[in-house]
């Protein structure tokens, strides 16, 4: 499987393939095309960021029947959906500030879809 990201370097946002440790570049973000500069760099050069820049984020819930019970929840007929602000993403090693640390924190595992194009009714 191939992997593409988002990379730090010299603080500059640059998007590449990781091969083997190294990061070959891209010349535009790899969901608009895959198309190589030719420059290479090794990941240690690269700090790891956020693989997209998203405008939104969409979160659903309650959207299993494991987590449901799991909440001690009813069956509510459809997930709950609710927007994130995109500074809610962390990108690799990113710190995580708990806001009320005296409070209940849940240790949860995200998936991420990003849809590069519009669309209406998925």
């Amino acid at each position: 499987m191939r992997t593409f990201g988002g990379f730090l370097f010299h603080g500059a946002r640059v998007y590449g393939e990781v091969r083997s440790g190294e990061v070959h570049l891209l010349r535009q973000p790899f969901w608009r095309g895959v198309d190589f500069s030719g420059e290479v760099r090794s990941l240690g050069e690269l700090v790891i960021d956020l693989p997209v820049d998203p405008g939104k984020v969409i979160a659903v819930g309650l959207n299993y029947a494991d987590h449901i019970k799991e909440m001690q929840r009813s069956e509510i007929g459809s997930p709950l959906i609710w927007f994130k602000a995109p500074s809610s993403l962390l990108p690799h090693e990113g710190t995580i500030e708990i806001a009320f640390p005296e409070h209940k924190t849940d240790f949860e595992t995200e998936l991420a879809i990003v849809i590069g194009t519009r669309a209406k009714d998925l």
